[in-house]
């Protein structure tokens, strides 16, 4: 008995010493167990699993460090730049010469020829995840950024390997928090997917979505709104008639609704064609009728489109299992012409393993949802 509380009395002094250590920056960590097919494993299982604690430093005044599965023993100690970290010239210049010592690291062992940089992260027990830009260049400007590749890392220190996923985001990589990291259950069976969005205005705009491919042991992408691809795009349809009216259409899931213009804040005189055009009249995208009748340059599927997704979250079901909601704005003819917002959800189907269009609702502007 004697030996177990002089064990203690010498475990609780070292951890004292640890802690008078004082690192400057902030220090998490973690012990945790990676046995195979455990909730996150979606990496090629190279060892069995293992017990791992894992470091993680966060201050961007140190040189990122990220070490390679394969090779760290039981213990792991990793340095990740702050997520709120800003580059002094904002990102839209050349990189300052702190930026380009610290947030570029060789992450050669993922296949990665050159140094790239960790915008985004976020663990959960030995595995981390990693929103990683893969760049040649010191500049991130508006010419050149959108030609950089960004990836999905996940590392596996239990079982010493990785995966990675390329996705679709093409934004600047000057601002860490334009990106978020969760883990969130989407499909009801108890599994944590990985959930990347891009951040506007303290917004969720862009989303996509993984998930562990147990068959092929990798990350699975299972949603993305990035492109014009993803349904709430490619299924809607839309139309204007007369009387100042325009139809808003889903046929894949039976959505048809039509609005009146004068319901969503317009008035006639602003609707209406005019003897004499002006190039600084404000409604002139909108005058497409002529004493209530829709004239020949209001006809045609494009008056009446989406524009770019404002807004992505989640919200739960009934049943708890949570459903995706996009939101756009319907404009008429012009992006500065908009009478309301379109609401897009999409939920996981079990039978396709992916995320799927379920349903819509329309809210005007001015008079709330109908």
């Amino acid at each position: 008995m004697k030996r177990q509380y002089g064990f203690l009395i010498m475990v609780l002094a070292l951890m004292s010493l640890w802690g008078c250590a004082g690192r400057t920056p902030s220090l998490t960590t973690q012990t945790a167990t990676g046995p195979a097919g455990s909730a996150t494993d979606c990496a090629v299982k190279s060892a069995p699993g293992r017990e791992v604690t894992i470091h993680i430093t966060r201050d961007s005044r140190q040189k990122t460090r990220i070490p390679d599965p394969a090779t760290v023993g039981n213990k792991v100690s990793i340095t990740l730049p702050e997520q709120d970290y800003l580059c002094e010239n904002d990102g839209y210049s050349d990189l300052c010469k702190d930026c380009r010592k610290h947030l570029f690291v060789d992450l050669s062992f993922a296949g990665f020829q050159k140094p790239v940089i960790v915008t985004s992260s976020i663990q959960k027990g030995n595995q981390l995840y990693l929103m990683v830009t893969n760049t040649d260049k010191t500049v991130a400007s508006d010419d050149t950024d959108w030609k950089d590749e960004h990836y999905v890392l996940m590392l596996d220190y239990g079982n010493r390997s990785f995966s990675r996923c390329k996705t679709d985001f093409q934004f600047n990589y000057g601002y860490l928090w334009w990106y978020k990291m969760q883990l969130k259950d989407l499909t009801g069976d108890g599994l944590e997917e990985l959930i990347v969005s891009f951040v506007f205005n303290h917004d969720d705009i862009g989303m996509e979505i993984f998930m562990p491919d147990h068959k092929k042991q990798n990350l699975k992408k299972i949603f993305t709104n990035l492109d014009h691809n993803c349904a709430n795009f490619t299924s809607f349809s839309g139309w204007l008639e007369d009387n100042y009216t325009a139809v808003l259409n889903y046929e894949e899931i039976g959505f048809r609704k039509t609005v009146s213009l004068l319901d969503a804040g317009y008035k006639k005189n602003q609707l209406e064609e005019m003897d004499v055009r002006s190039d600084y009249d404000l409604y002139r995208p909108v005058r497409l009728w002529k004493n209530g009748r829709l004239q020949k340059n209001g006809q045609g599927q494009d008056m009446i489109r989406l524009y770019a997704t404002q807004e992505a979250r989640f919200i739960k079901m009934k049943k708890g299992i949570p459903q995706i909601r996009l939101r756009n704005a319907v404009i008429v003819s012009h992006r500065s012409q908009s009478i309301g917002d379109m609401y897009t959800y999409f939920q996981y189907n079990e039978k396709t393993e992916t995320i799927q269009f379920s349903s819509a609702k329309f809210k005007l502007y001015k008079k709330g949802e109908k």
